[in-house]
């Protein structure tokens, strides 16, 4: 009698199931899912654009939305360095989404509201906000994704 090896259909198998996770991640390009990574950004005021940044810094974003990350910032005519920004962000399939983030370990505790536009398969995001009287622009890069 003739056995057969299962070691050719379990090949077989992993290679389908690799190129059917591919897919389905080339399919979301806007999720937490593909957002999920380290990223940094820069704020700018919107009435002063030639200027410094208002803030710089870099958060790391799990897939569950929430994130966590540190940033310098120019508050109220003073430099803060070692905010610590932590936050939720939703994400829907159109690329928009929104983030909620605090900001700790500063004299200038402060809570924004942002919406965000996710952009070349969720590598980007550009957002706008309001914050005591101040329209501000976020452009954020992700530098490594998880």
């Amino acid at each position: 009698m003739r056995t057969r090896s299962v070691m050719p259909t379990m090949v077989a198998f992993a290679i389908l199931a690799l190129s059917l996770t591919r897919a389905t991640l080339a399919e979301e390009p806007c999720s937490l899912r593909s957002a999920a990574g380290d990223w940094q950004y820069t704020i700018h005021d919107v009435d002063h654009t030639t200027g410094p940044p208002a803030s710089v810094g870099a958060f790391h974003l799990e897939r569950d939305g929430s994130a966590r990350g540190t940033q310098t910032a120019h508050v109220n005519g003073s430099l803060v360095e070692g905010e610590i920004l932590t936050g939720m962000i939703t994400v829907s399939s159109d690329c928009k989404g929104r983030a909620s983030v605090v900001f700790s370990n500063t004299p200038y505790p402060r809570t924004a509201a942002l919406d965000i536009v996710l952009e070349n398969d969720s590598t980007e995001f550009h957002s706008t906000f309001m914050d005591d009287g101040l329209f501000f622009a976020v452009e954020a890069k992700r530098i490594d994704h998880k």
